[in-house]
């Protein structure tokens, strides 16, 4: 699962940490998060992890990147399945589709290789 996301973005620093939250609970199982903050700095990712206590890798990403997963609007939370192809995406904050984002990641985290 990816996180799209900025500095300057205030409803990604609602959505980090709910992403954190879903790391903690299903990585047991397998599943992976990234974040990508797009057009951050290292310092960005330093503060944000700290600040909201997030537990999975923070990298820095670039517009091209955020486009390349369709991400006009942030954050955009990208499930992506074992062999790499996109499964389904959240854009902006919706706390019915995250949920709905989870189930997804769960049923694929309980598939077979």
């Amino acid at each position: 699962m990816l996180e799209l996301w900025a500095p300057w973005c205030g409803p990604c620093r609602i959505s980090l940490p709910r992403l954190a939250a879903l790391h903690r609970k299903h990585r047991a199982q397998g599943l992976a998060v990234a974040g990508l903050g797009l057009d951050a700095r290292p310092g960005d990712l330093r503060r944000f992890r700290e600040e909201l206590k997030l537990d999975f890798p923070l990298v820095a990403a670039s517009q091209r990147t955020g486009a390349a997963y369709g991400a006009s609007v942030l954050p955009t939370t990208v499930l992506i399945d074992r062999q790499g192809k996109v499964v389904d995406a959240v854009h902006g904050l919706d706390p019915e589709r995250l949920d709905r984002l989870e189930q997804q990641a769960v049923e694929l985290l309980g598939q077979n290789m």
